[in-house]
């Protein structure tokens, strides 16, 4: 049962990110609305926030790798951010309110790559994991079956968004998605 364990964490990562990714341009830049920042800044928040990815990767390895703790080399990275990243995801939402722009650049900026950055350092000691937890090819293709499985239901989960939305506003259906997948993460 620990390869369910291990794979149902990508339900929830990959719920989160699904929303985020489709549904934050439509937030802070919302159609036939005033922006709430402004589009190059987005823009470049956006991209920065994708190098942090990339350029956290490999520093988060190696430290994950070396690592040594009760819980082992990889379980304190993919705990600790399964705790910040439904937490990160809420604030995205939550903008200062009747603030300028400037201050809502601000706030996005930080609250953006937090979420990124806790997001790598949760993912990819949670990757590293495979290998450790299966070393036959056919239990290593057994459980990357089931994450793809999940995967795919994290974005079939995500595809809910706009419905939720509309429903119940943006806050609400964003703390409807922290709160359902924080306990697989």
């Amino acid at each position: 049962m620990i390869w369910l364990a291990y794979t149902i964490i990508t339900l929830g990562s990959s719920t989160l990110w699904g929303v985020a990714s489709g549904w934050l341009l439509y937030f802070y830049l919302p159609p036939g609305a005033p922006p709430l920042v402004p589009l190059a800044f987005y823009s470049i928040v956006i991209l920065v926030s994708k190098a942090v990815n990339i350029l956290l990767g490999l520093p988060v390895g190696y430290i994950s790798d070396h690592t040594r703790s009760s819980w082992g080399r990889r379980l304190p990275y993919v705990i600790g951010g399964a705790i910040l990243i439904p937490v990160l995801f809420v604030l995205l939402w939550t903008p200062p309110h009747n603030s300028s722009s400037g201050l809502t650049s601000v706030y996005l900026f930080l609250v953006l790559i937090g979420f990124n950055a806790v997001y790598e350092i949760h993912q990819v000691p949670y990757e590293a994991l495979l290998p450790e937890l299966a070393v036959g090819e056919k239990e290593r293709v057994a459980i990357s079956s089931w994450k793809t499985g999940f995967l795919l239901g994290g974005n079939i989960l995500a595809g809910f968004t706009g419905p939720l939305i509309a429903r119940f506003g943006y806050f609400h259906s964003m703390l409807f998605f922290a709160v359902l997948v924080a306990p697989v993460l």
